[in-house]
């Protein structure tokens, strides 16, 4: 691999549409314990529909994705917004949510986990989030310096999102209060920036078309009222991840209205600004819902949506973003 002191980037779609399930979206991405990548994301016939399942993709050491496999499919329902959480003895947890009537609003949590070898198909019964319908799974959680793991959840029927939080690894957790705004709420992404000091952006209904920012002191706990950013977003996704250098790093749609173009954006002041950007698609189309993690060398490991076709994956460096 060339050193990190060279500009790297590189995207390949995980499978070709024509050969693959249609009407993907909501990807998520993470790294086994091998370095191997492992994605996962919805798709069927169209959002919401009964044939909607959860498929997986592993990245082989040799570059190039493995075929699509079907991770979940409840008979008659409607799956949707993947979360992958690699364990550091091996393990990866699944969460997802099942549709149970019409619309997202009739959403339950669930969960489960693999057996620990990796790429086996044997995995742990499922497990419920919790009864109520409406909560909501986007994006990654986040592995605190305190040693708990914290989920980003919302209520999809109040339009506000709220935080889970674990201390034995993910088999039980406390949560937080909803944190609520106006406008409403959805689908936050989190960092910590020191010790129990956490950032979050949100995706919200702002009529200006902007990012949201909230700050917790205390592990996630409890949040400041909601802030309105001055990032462009058309209320939709968007993910961050902290890098080994320090700098944040976003992507997320540099617009007010359309989900198009998707960019790449790097924070140095604990994501209160973000000036250096790069655009990862311009085209016209949907190119959305991204989700990010840093690799063990350095590489940043993105997802998102492409046209709703398939998912397109992409590697690239702090580098990169910067020149």
């Amino acid at each position: 691999m060339p050193g990190m002191s060279e500009a790297i980037f590189e995207a390949q779609a995980i499978y070709d549409p024509a050969l693959g399930p249609s009407h993907a979206h909501a990807s998520t991405i993470c790294q086994l314990p091998s370095g191997r990548l492992m994605a996962a994301w919805y798709a069927g016939g169209e959002e919401g529909h009964k044939d909607v399942a959860v498929y997986a993709a592993y990245r082989r050491m040799d570059g190039r994705w493995g075929p699509p496999l079907v991770m979940e499919k409840s008979p008659g329902y409607s799956e949707g917004n993947p979360v992958l959480y690699p364990h550091s003895d091996g393990r990866v947890t699944l969460i997802w949510v099942t549709m149970y009537g019409d619309g997202w609003t009739t959403c339950r949590i669930k969960l489960r986990t693999s057996d620990g070898r990796e790429g086996a198909r044997l995995w742990g019964p499922e497990r419920l989030y919790d009864q109520e319908f409406g909560y909501m799974t986007r994006h990654k959680l986040l592995a605190m310096s305190n040693g708990e793991l914290l989920l980003p959840l919302y209520d999809e029927r109040e339009w506000a999102s709220f935080f889970a939080w674990s201390r034995d690894d993910g088999l039980t957790c406390e949560r937080g209060d909803l944190l609520r705004s106006d406008p409403g709420n959805i689908q936050p992404t989190v960092v910590e920036l020191q010790p129990g000091r956490l950032v979050s952006l949100f995706r919200t209904r702002d009529k200006a078309g902007r990012l949201w920012r909230s700050e917790s002191t205390d592990y996630g706990r409890t949040w400041a009222p909601l802030e309105a950013t001055d990032v462009p977003n058309p209320n939709s996704g968007a993910d961050m991840v902290r890098l080994a250098s320090g700098a944040i790093a976003l992507v997320n749609n540099h617009a007010s209205r359309a989900r198009t173009p998707l960019s790449l954006y790097l924070s140095d002041d604990g994501a209160r600004t973000f000036p250096v950007r790069r655009d990862l698609e311009t085209a016209p189309g949907e190119y959305s819902y991204p989700a990010i993690v840093e690799d063990r060398s350095g590489l940043m490991q993105i997802t998102y949506t492409h046209r709703r076709e398939t998912i397109m994956h992409v590697a690239t460096n702090e580098t990169w973003l910067r020149s």
